[in-house]
């Protein structure tokens, strides 16, 4: 039930992201979950070992070998060479992120 909730407010603050923010904004609060999909695959040795039906579905999500998360690191320093993302906000949606809350409902100082 704890793993439950903490992904339901995981979720809860992309989507909080995605719905008030720049969309550069939700990759940046995507980027941990897809790093920590590459580290568990590694964990549970994704492409090395048979997962049954899950197989296919363990590689494709699971790729212990995956950079994706750094196409995205990509577009977020694109973003703010632009000025399109400031460094404060960039970290505040980074790290709510990284521990599973919203940010804070007062987004006049964001």
């Amino acid at each position: 039930k704890q793993w439950y909730q903490r992904r339901v407010a995981i979720t809860a603050g992309i989507r909080d992201v995605s719905e008030n923010d720049s969309p550069i904004y939700t990759l940046l609060a995507l980027t941990p979950c897809k790093r920590l999909w590459s580290w568990l695959g590694k964990q549970i040795g994704s492409g090395t070992k048979d997962f049954g039906v899950y197989t296919t579905w363990v590689e494709r999500n699971f790729n212990p070998h995956s950079t994706g998360y750094l196409e995205y690191l990509d577009h977020v320093e694109w973003a703010y060479q632009a000025g399109v993302v400031t460094a404060e906000k960039a970290l505040e949606v980074f790290t709510a992120s990284i521990q599973g809350t919203r940010l804070s409902t007062d987004r006049s100082e964001l």
